[in-house]
C-alpha cells in the first residue's frame, strides 16, 4: 500500500533535530563539568520526559513557569547561544557545575517566536542499599 510507504519528512526533520539537540546539550554539558574536575553526568530518562514537557508548554505558551532550583529554562536562537548564556549566569552555572549531582534530563521545543527553548532539570542519583537484618 503506498499510503504506507509514505514519509512525512517535516515529522522526521524535527525528530531528527530535537535528538541532535539533546545529544548536543549533553556533550556540552559534560564538556564544563570535565573541565573543571568533575565527573560527566549520567541522562535520566523520567528527567528528560519532565523537562521536554516544561520546553514544551513554555515554547507554545509564552508564559513563564517555576520549575526547581535544580532546573534552568532558557530561550535562543540554538543551543550553543543558550549554553554559553547559561555558562555566564551564575544560578544556571552553578547548576551545571554543582559537583553534587549525578543526573541530568533535558527537553528542547522550538516556540511559536521561532526560538529554541531548552529545560536542564539535574537530581542526584538515589541508591538503595539492600542487607540482610
Amino acid at each position: 500500500d503506498e499510503s504506507i510507504r509514505k514519509i512525512d519528512y517535516n515529522v522526521l526533520k524535527e525528530n531528527f533535530l530535537a535528538a541532535g539537540h539533546f545529544a548536543n546539550n549533553a556533550v556540552l554539558v559534560n564538556t564544563e563539568r570535565n573541565k573543571n574536575g568533575l565527573p560527566s553526568l549520567q541522562r535520566n530518562l523520567q528527567l528528560d520526559a519532565r523537562a521536554c514537557d516544561i520546553a514544551k508548554r513554555v515554547a507554545k505558551d509564552q508564559q513563564p513557569v517555576t520549575i526547581t532550583d535544580l532546573g534552568n529554562l532558557k530561550r535562543g536562537p540554538t543551543i550553543r547561544v543558550i549554553h554559553a548564556s547559561m555558562m555566564e549566569n551564575e544560578k544556571e552555572r552553578s547548576n551545571i557545575l554543582n559537583p553534587y549531582i549525578t543526573e541530568f534530563g533535558m527537553g528542547t521545543a522550538k516556540g511559536i517566536d521561532g526560538m529554541l527553548y531548552l529545560c536542564q532539570l539535574f537530581a542526584k542519583a538515589q541508591v538503595l542499599v539492600c542487607s540482610d537484618l
